[in-house]
């Protein structure tokens, strides 16, 4: 079973949880982001973290954001389309939406 829940990227854990990631996705060809800015989500296969995205306020418009990082596991290849879809989803609230 896959889970997808927001995440405190203050959190020591939670960051070195992304940064493990973002090295095992990008192999060196990005910079680990900044996880303290911005909201991050993680989506999990049992326990296992499989991917992750990071969404950040746009400096253009109020009320937009953007995503900044998005990375997948090989084992997780498809949910890079169920996690992106499901942060849309979650994200959309009263007068904010993301898109």
């Amino acid at each position: 079973m896959y889970r997808i829940r927001e995440v405190d990227g203050h959190d020591d854990e939670i960051a070195d949880t992304l940064a493990d990631i973002h090295r095992l996705t990008f192999f060196g060809g990005a910079s680990v982001p900044n996880f303290d800015w911005g909201h991050w989500w993680l989506a999990f296969h049992e326990t296992m973290p499989v991917a992750f995205a990071g969404v950040v306020p746009s400096t253009r418009a109020s009320n937009a954001g953007y995503f900044c990082r998005v990375g997948v596991l090989m084992a997780g290849c498809w949910m890079l389309y169920v996690m992106a879809a499901a942060i849309v989803f979650m994200s959309c609230s009263g007068d904010t939406a993301m898109i």
